[in-house]
């Protein structure tokens, strides 16, 4: 699914071809999806938010599951607001 097809932004976020230059319906709700880096440490198998950041490699780790997480939200939603399954 293309970004600029689902674009929930007012007429001023477009260009003159009617083009989205502003962030889609997907980016806007995986930006605000209730994930939090908690939630992406528990996945990953640490205790803490802490111990999810020690270093570079473990924080990079929690981030991208936290990333993909919140993906995975905007997508169901924009399935479920569609009337179809995830």
């Amino acid at each position: 699914m293309s970004d600029s097809a689902t674009c929930t932004w007012p007429s001023c976020c477009h260009t003159a071809k009617g083009q989205c230059r502003g962030a889609g319906l997907r980016a806007y709700l995986a930006a605000h999806a209730p994930v939090t880096l908690h939630d992406a440490a528990l996945v990953c198998g640490y205790d803490s938010t802490e111990d999810a950041l020690h270093n570079d490699q473990t924080r990079a780790v929690t981030l991208a599951i936290m990333a993909m997480m919140r993906a995975e939200y905007a997508d169901a939603l924009i399935a479920a607001l569609k009337g179809g399954a995830a």
